[in-house]
């Protein structure tokens, strides 16, 4: 009779359900053959054997791919260890939680989603969501304590993470520390994709990035360690921008087109100091209120825009509603060891008078190269150049358009930056300013504005100015000509009767007296017809 029980399909059928049973449940609750002592061939440390991963993690300890799919249901703390995830595993995070590295104690996170053959087996920290939502989970957050040395990130997926704006609303924050990463993709979140949040965070790697649909922004880093961004760097759909930190850079550093802006925001000063700072063909660079760029500023350094006819730089605003004055200036100090602008576009510049001028360009150190440069709605002046300041060096031509004030003003000992230049002044602030100093060699003009301003008193004591028929000379309150009363100088007036030659004012109402006049002196060879 046992016999025939034994033999019987009900008996069979309960047989099969126990041993299978036993197979998933394994020796005292383990995953099959995964056992509290199983060493990993990738990993450090014991295994984690519970899919719901307790709220700390002490130790070296790694999540197997025998369970593959771990859960985080209360933020989890990882102390004291390294919390190493084989190739393969998901994670699985509850709402709103997160998982914090070094949260009392140095701590490390290992994530390489490479498998024994070499092979691709990506490691992807998720929402545990059936349907995800984007911002499902908060992020991963290494801490101060965070131990850098051993934290890697390899063939890593960070989804649907970005939930709260504590340490930034994003995929990943590294608060103060570096952090390895190559090959990571940061996608469907909330906020940014990384924040490297202290002055001091930045990634000793940071290759084969991919962000996608975060949009605030892919990345976010003090500009100090842009030169550590090595690429390459690919952005996705629904990426608005990355994010760069104004500070001082230290290390030569370039900003490489990523189909995306860069944004200047923070410090209101972004200073090469002791490096240069390169700016490749079609990048778009955005600042905002009371922010510039500066060449040179306590230390030596430079800056190169190095866009192309095909490939141009567009310097402009972040600021919802742009206008002309949103953003400073870029300025050219004493300092400076290099300066290029090839094939730039400057636009909604000339905000502060700090710095010597109001304007979108302010020139007081040497220029390598000007060619192809476009200034557009400058609050102030399109181009001020400082006395004092070398003669700048131009291969191409200029073109300001739109321009609060006078589209360029400089010295008049300067003058042959404007003869050798091949300049297009658009609109009627089309006007060159010469501020108050000598004028010398030969000067013509003609041509080049609609009329030349005069501030001050201009003298010609050692060179010869002409102007032709339909020249305008516009002068400020209490500003004079003076020729050949120090030296030999002359001015050559040849105006017609149809198209006079005008010294008039510069005021919109004019009125007798307005300006001082034209002192010609004993040793002047003026002419005028």
């Amino acid at each position: 009779m046992n016999t025939d029980r034994r033999r019987s399909p009900g008996f069979l059928l309960w047989s099969l359900m126990a041993i299978a049973l036993a197979g998933l449940l394994g020796c005292g609750g383990e995953s099959g053959g995964l056992k509290a002592d199983t060493p990993s061939e990738f990993c450090p440390g014991t295994p984690v054997l519970e899919a719901v991963l307790p709220r700390v993690l002490e130790g070296d300890r790694y999540l197997s791919r025998e369970i593959a799919q771990y859960s985080v249901d209360e933020d989890l703390a990882v102390n004291g260890g390294a919390l190493c995830v084989e190739p393969g595993v998901t994670v699985e995070v509850a709402q709103s939680r997160r998982i914090v590295i070094g949260s009392e104690t140095s701590a490390a996170l290992i994530a390489v989603g490479v498998d024994e053959n070499g092979a691709s087996a990506p490691i992807t920290f998720t929402s545990a969501r059936s349907v995800p939502r984007f911002g499902d989970w908060d992020k991963i957050l290494f801490t101060s304590k965070a131990d850098a040395e051993r934290s890697r990130l390899e063939n890593v997926v960070i989804e649907y993470a970005g939930a709260h704006i504590q340490h930034g609303r994003c995929g990943l924050t590294v608060e103060s520390n570096t952090l390895s990463m190559s090959q990571v993709t940061v996608r469907n979140g909330l906020g940014m994709g990384v924040i490297f949040e202290g002055a001091d965070a930045y990634p000793t790697t940071f290759t084969d990035m991919h962000f996608e649909e975060v949009p605030e922004g892919g990345f976010s880093i003090s500009a100090r360690y842009a030169h550590k961004l090595t690429g390459p760097i690919s952005i996705g759909m629904g990426v608005a921008r990355v994010e760069l930190r104004g500070s001082n850079i230290y290390d030569d550093t370039t900003l490489e087109d990523l189909g995306i802006p860069w944004d200047i925001v923070g410090d209101n000063v972004l200073m090469a100091n002791g490096a240069v700072l390169s700016v490749a063909p079609g990048v778009t660079l955005r600042l905002g209120s009371g922010q510039r760029l500066v060449a040179g500023g306590t230390t030596e350094g430079g800056i190169e825009f190095l866009g192309t006819f095909s490939s141009p730089i567009l310097v402009t605003t972040w600021e919802q509603d742009p206008h002309p004055g949103s953003w400073d200036k870029i300025l050219v100090t004493p300092k400076t060891t290099r300066a290029v602008f090839q094939h730039v576009v400057l636009e909604y510049a000339g905000q502060l008078s700090s710095q010597g001028g109001k304007a979108a360009l302010l020139i007081g150190g040497p220029v390598d190269d000007i060619d192809g440069l476009e200034i557009l709605s400058s609050g102030g002046f399109g181009l001020f150049i400082q006395a004092g300041a070398p003669l700048p060096s131009v291969g191409g031509p200029i073109r300001i358009e739109a321009s609060a004030d006078d589209a360029i003003s400089l010295p008049p000992e300067l003058v042959e930056f404007l003869m050798s230049s091949t300049l297009e002044l658009v609109d009627e602030r089309s006007v060159i300013r010469l501020r108050e100093g000598d004028l010398s060699g030969t000067v013509e003009l003609t041509g080049l504005a609609s009329a030349i301003r005069v501030e001050g008193e201009l003298r010609v004591d050692d060179g010869s100015w002409r102007l032709m028929a339909g020249d305008e000379v516009i002068f400020e309150p209490g500003a004079r000509l003076s020729v050949g009363v120090n030296g030999a100088g002359s001015l050559g007036v040849a105006g017609s009767e149809a198209s006079p030659v005008r010294f008039t004012s510069a005021l919109a109402e004019p009125a007798a007296g307005d300006w001082d006049g034209i002192l010609i002196g004993a040793l002047s060879g003026a002419d005028t017809r």
